[in-house]
């Protein structure tokens, strides 16, 4: 692929740039999924947590690698474990090593049991989808781009995941640019010059 056109695509379908933590819009939309999949998962209580570990209890947690990839969700998952301590040995879109250590994190223990599951579920979906993506790049040996669509159930995260793989983002929403469709031209009444025409007048 020549210069030119790469630069153009990098300039339409990567919004790499605004999806980290740093980002409110981003923060505010993980923090909104976390905590929701975290209050699915506790329910009404952690009644085994709450009934056999003091409230007082502090504890060491260590996540670690399973399989060889591309580790991502860690800023994200790592929001769950407010007032805990957390050290982190890998950043968002590192190669991973089966049995390497990507993060410790100590504190309450009754908070790190009751946010673990939730936690690695961040972390091991945005992890699958950055190592499928950089799969798919080694593939396609930077003959093309591999780019995301907005059929995510995560939103912005996938994007970020997508994004952790080397992936591009394509429009992280709707205000993000046109994207003409079959069903936007089955509206159009077969008046598509008129009807671009007024699109075009309106951006």
């Amino acid at each position: 692929m020549d210069e030119k056109r790469k630069k153009l695509v990098l300039e339409f379908w990567d919004r790499s740039n605004v999806l980290n933590l740093e980002n409110k819009e981003y923060l505010l939309f993980v923090k909104r999924v976390i905590n929701e999949k975290l209050r699915e998962d506790i329910g009404k209580g952690d009644i085994t947590t709450n009934s056999l570990i003091s409230k007082n209890a502090q504890a060491k947690a260590v996540v670690i690698a399973k399989q060889n990839g591309i580790v991502a969700g860690i800023d994200e998952s790592s929001l769950l474990f407010e007032n805990c301590r957390i050290a982190k040995n890998k950043t968002n879109g590192d190669i991973v090593k089966n049995k390497e250590i990507i993060f410790e994190v100590a504190g309450n223990a009754r908070k790190i049991l009751s946010c673990e599951r939730t936690a690695l579920n961040v972390m091991q979906r945005m992890s699958g989808i950055a190592t499928l993506t950089s799969n798919l790049n080694k593939i396609i040996e930077n003959r093309c781009f591999i780019i995301g669509t907005r059929k995510t159930a995560f939103g912005m995260m996938d994007k970020a995941a997508i994004s952790c793989g080397k992936g591009l983002t394509h429009r992280i929403n709707l205000n993000d640019g046109i994207l003409i469709k079959d069903n936007h031209l089955k509206f159009l009444n077969n008046d598509f010059e008129k009807s671009f025409l007024q699109l075009c007048l309106t951006i």
